[in-house]
């Protein structure tokens, strides 16, 4: 009997883990084909080739266990194997990962579900966690690392939920290295196994095990601070924007971070209908509230999950305390995701004994999905268009600079690029009006600007930025809200200068 269960659980698992990487593959399949960015220009000119890993820049970082996986990229890469060259490959590596990921989210979660809607439920809360506009970032970049530090997070949680916390801290902690708010995907699951395992059980000991875990998780952050200060400290090069930054008001950095989170709730950078995550989670938080206090009468366990949901949300952005900056990009909250799908799996297990409420539950965030997935896919068709903008603008650019060649008998040797007083960060011919870095033109980052037109155009011209004065000089001060080349190029002797919009 213990054998035919065992590979039966197995099989399911196994059918479980495929349908998962079935529906990501098609969610994400425009991701197949190549895509750039501006942080991959460098490389690209260089034909692909992954260049040698610099330990100081990555362990400077705080990414301690991202040099691993750069060696391993640099080590594909020697085999030709490179999101440059065989992207796909790339691509499946991480959708596999990500669907294996959350076959394990489903092993810890089941067990507290019954009935089959109950479980189809579920299902679709664990594929909201990897199928949302926050995760368009990690196919854009095609980035194998996140997939790999969100299974070690699950894989932490995994290990403290069975008592064994030695192994899951450290676990926390080497996801916590790969990319940094990898720790709150660890909080925000503990934090959920916490409260499935003790509602209507024991009060007192789900609030302690949410201090633990609170505690618990804020100390593997800290370690993870620490050990990149000692890094610096012994002599190392900090990675600008990454190092975390203790000194300041506390009082006055949290208000700025609960400011910054609202308005990111409030509006999703754009990715979402403005006020949608907010009508959704306050719906739902009404109707789980209903029924613990109406239905249930118990009102410790009302308080506790309201500050457990306070956890949830407020947590994916309180790095915001250590760090210079209060700009929260899409990639760095992804976790927020895995926060609304911790929301509806609690609030489904409050109500789960009640049908008519439970049904209500299940169309709604069924709706609050299929939103959700539409947002994610115009996102995704919104970056091939980004990118077919930026390559025209750049073909436009060398087809004006082969025209002055021919016209003057002077080869263009330099392209020296500046911003408008007013770029224009996102294409109007957009879907959607990102208000993050997201889907941001290759010309808005300043290492990118000549490398990108020599990457497209296949030249080699020299690399120059305008000094100050220059751009009044050639421009006046002029900005524009579209690509003018008769306006925005200004050729002098073999130098090109290119008001970047």
């Amino acid at each position: 009997m213990f054998v035919k269960e065992f590979f039966a659980g197995r099989r399911d698992r196994l059918i479980r883990w495929m349908v998962y990487a079935g529906i990501l593959l098609l969610a994400y399949m425009m991701f197949m084909h190549f895509y750039i960015t501006s942080d991959y220009i460098p490389v690209a000119s260089l034909g692909g080739v992954v260049p040698l890993p610099d330990i100081h820049v990555a362990v400077s970082g705080g990414r301690f266990f991202s040099y691993i996986m750069l060696w391993f990229f640099y080590l594909l890469s020697k085999l030709h194997i490179s999101y440059y060259q065989n992207v796909f490959v790339i691509q499946i590596m991480g959708i596999l990962l990500y669907a294996w990921t959350g076959t394990k989210m489903h092993g810890m979660l089941s067990g507290y579900f019954g009935g089959k809607g109950q479980k189809i439920l579920l299902d679709g809360c664990i594929l909201l966690c990897f199928l949302n506009p926050f995760m368009v970032e990690t196919y854009v970049y095609g980035s194998f690392e996140w997939a790999v530090g969100i299974w070690l997070a699950v894989l932490a949680v995994e290990k403290l939920t069975k008592r064994k916390y030695v192994l899951g801290l450290f676990l926390a902690l080497c996801a916590t290295s790969v990319y940094q708010t990898n720790i709150f995907i660890v909080l925000i699951l503990w934090l959920l196994a916490v409260f499935l395992e003790n509602h209507e059980r024991d009060a007192k000991r789900m609030a302690k095990q949410i201090a633990i875990a609170v505690s618990a998780t804020a100390a593997v952050a800290l370690c993870s601070i620490l050990l990149q200060k000692l890094v610096v400290i012994s002599g190392n090069t900090s990675s600008p924007g990454k190092e975390a930054v203790l000194s300041g008001s506390l009082v006055q950095k949290a208000v700025s971070v609960l400011l910054s989170a609202i308005g990111v709730l409030w509006n999703m950078h754009g990715m979402l209908p403005k006020r949608f995550l907010f009508v959704f989670a306050a719906v739902l938080y009404c109707m789980a509230m209903y029924v613990l206090i109406v239905k249930k009468k118990a009102a410790a366990y009302a308080v506790i999950w309201t500050v457990m949901l306070g956890i949830l949300f407020l947590a994916p952005f309180s790095y915001g305390l250590v760090m210079m900056s209060r700009a929260f990009p899409a990639r760095t909250i992804l976790p927020l995701f895995f926060s609304v799908s911790a929301l509806v799996v609690s609030a489904l297990y409050i109500v789960r004994e009640y049908v008519k409420i439970t049904g209500f539950l299940k169309v709604f965030s069924a709706l609050f999905a299929a939103v959700v997935v539409f947002c994610t896919e115009t996102c995704i068709l919104d970056c091939y268009i980004r990118q077919a903008l930026d390559f025209n603008e750049a073909m436009c650019i060398q087809a004006e600079i082969e025209e002055y060649e021919e016209r003057s008998g002077i080869a263009v040797r330099t392209v020296c690029a500046g911003k408008s007083p007013a770029p224009v960060y996102c294409s109007p011919m957009l879907h959607l009006s990102y208000d993050t870095t997201y889907n941001y033109r290759i010309m808005h980052d300043y290492w990118a600007q000549t490398r990108f037109l020599n990457y497209v155009a296949q030249e080699d011209y020299e690399v120059c930025w305008m000094e100050e004065g220059q751009y009044e000089e050639y421009f006046g001060t002029s900005s524009w809200e579209v690509f003018n080349p008769s306006e925005q190029l200004h050729f002098e002797g073999d130098t090109l200068y290119w008001a970047i919009y």
